[in-house]
């Protein structure tokens, strides 16, 4: 799917609560056409939750005692953790975004499943106006992937994204992007992404290599270094 179809089923996504991930390359934008669409249908975005960086624990919640009660027994009782607190409390239309989802651990992935369809984790249910999307490379991207589970596959609409030069483009001129990296893009596209180039990009050649490689995140980049080195020549 290119950007302009994808930024409006992310905004449909948002709007109706339909659970959505997004499949991709590194460094494509995955996760900043997600918060666009956020912004766009005026809904909160949550920090990104990284599934990468998080225990199940996190997920589903730390069992503490609870106080005394009139007989003296006490219980145990799972609370959330304050990654998933603001979700579970929002009064209002929020994005709850799972960033590389499929970075999680197994265990990390199951916890998280329940929150595509069920939207619950434990005892806890989600408000009706909170959205959960999620964003993961593929395996063959050999950015660090941990198979994805097929339950967990299963609960979500995937969306395969692909960069298209033209959007990047138009997205390059609003976010003021150095007029030398337009140019060069505008003239040699298929620099923009290793996705465009004529073998479709070796991954694992480049896994080896060890070497960087083109993507529309790098450009970003490359354009800030040129900004900021005219500014300071100045």
């Amino acid at each position: 799917m290119k950007p302009k179809e994808l930024e409006r089923l992310a905004a449909y996504s948002i709007l109706h609560q339909e659970p959505l991930v997004i499949i991709g390359s590194s460094g494509t934008g995955k996760t900043q056409i997600t918060l666009q669409a956020a912004v766009a249908t005026e809904a909160e975005a949550l920090p990104p939750l990284y599934l990468g960086m998080i225990d199940p624990v996190d997920m589903a919640g730390m069992n503490l005692p609870t106080q005394p009660d009139a007989q003296g027994k006490r219980r145990l009782e799972r609370l959330l953790d304050d990654w998933l607190e603001p979700a579970f409390t929002a009064t209002r239309l929020t994005l709850l975004l799972l960033d590389e989802i499929d970075k999680g651990t197994h265990a990390v992935q199951c916890a998280a499943s329940p929150l595509f369809d069920l939207r619950r984790c434990g005892k806890h249910k989600l408000p009706d106006c909170v959205a959960v999307m999620g964003t993961a490379n593929d395996t063959k991207h050999r950015a660090g992937s941990v198979q994805t589970l097929t339950h967990l596959i299963s609960r979500t609409t995937r969306i395969y994204y692909e960069v298209d030069p033209l959007a990047w483009l138009d997205r390059a001129i609003k976010d003021h992007t150095a007029p030398e990296v337009i140019s060069f893009i505008k003239q040699y596209p298929s620099n923009l992404d290793v996705s465009l180039r004529p073998d479709k990009g070796n991954w694992e050649e480049i896994y080896q290599s060890g070497q960087s490689y083109e993507n529309p995140r790098s450009w970003y980049n490359g354009s800030r270094g040129n900004i900021f080195y005219q500014t300071v020549s100045q």
